[in-house]
């Protein structure tokens, strides 16, 4: 009777383990292109409920990083308009995206590696939201 008890549970164990669903990584979502993972590893919000309070929203951002921009602190600017692609991506607002991908292109020296990134999300910012839905999905379900 003990060693059914125990294979009975160790089955139901194993059937509660094949009905969950596999939590996908950042690199499970974006297996094959290297220059998409790298950009959303440093675009996407890890834990956006804690995150997007703390970030601003996405209209202060756009008026620092002007600021920034008309006395020509070129970095600090870029560093906003990063900031608000990350709550934009989030939102999932493709007009916004693309605006803010944009303005930070515009303040970034051309010897920057961040412009292999910003180049990358804008020829791709149907796939850059899909990925974002999707991992966002997936952090979601990790905090359950």
């Amino acid at each position: 009777m003990t060693l059914f008890g125990n294979k009975h549970k160790s089955e139901a164990g194993m059937q509660v383990q094949e009905l969950a669903p596999k939590r996908l990584t950042l690199k499970d979502l974006v297996p094959n292109d290297e220059k998409m993972y790298l950009a959303l590893q440093n675009f996407l919000l890890g834990d956006p409920e804690r995150q997007l309070p703390m970030l601003g929203s996405t209209e202060t951002l756009l008026a620092r990083g002007d600021q920034d921009r008309a006395k020509g602190e070129k970095l600090k600017a870029r560093m906003s308009y990063e900031t608000a692609a990350k709550i934009e991506i989030y939102k999932q607002n493709r007009e916004n995206v693309e605006k803010v991908i944009r303005l930070a292109k515009d303040v970034t020296d051309d010897r920057d590696p961040h412009l292999e990134f910003f180049d990358t999300m804008l020829a791709n910012l149907d796939e850059v939201l899909r990925i974002s839905r999707e991992y966002s999905a997936q952090t979601a379900h990790r905090k359950v």
